[in-house]
């Protein structure tokens, strides 16, 4: 979260199995665009991806949209956010980073 820092977690099929609930929650939930999307540019604090077996995104998740808190960007299109995209976000992160994210999210919240 912090400017210049950089994490790449990779998560095991096991881990992944552990909260297979929350995958199939965030992808059942539909994708809402903004109001406006040529008004949110991406200001990425965090990305994730659900990769197929030869590593190729199947599904990415990028936050946040400068102009708007809570935009998200679902496979490149600048969405309003879900809270199961922070769900599944922080159950993947160490407890560390999991902790610093709760923290963001929720200044996020007060803007």
């Amino acid at each position: 979260m912090r400017s210049g820092e950089t994490r790449h977690i990779t998560v095991d099929n096991e881990t992944v199995k552990e909260h297979e609930d929350f995958i199939w929650q965030l992808l059942d939930t539909p994708a809402v665009p903004v109001d406006d999307p040529d008004a949110v540019h991406l200001d990425a604090r965090v990305y994730y991806a659900l990769c197929g077996e030869g590593g190729e995104a199947l599904f990415e998740v990028a936050m946040w949209g400068m102009e708007e808190a809570d935009a998200i960007f679902i496979n490149g299109a600048p969405c309003t956010a879900d809270p199961i995209f922070y769900i599944v976000a922080m159950a993947f992160l160490p407890p560390d980073a999991s902790a610093e994210f709760a923290q963001f999210v929720e200044r996020q919240g007060d803007d």
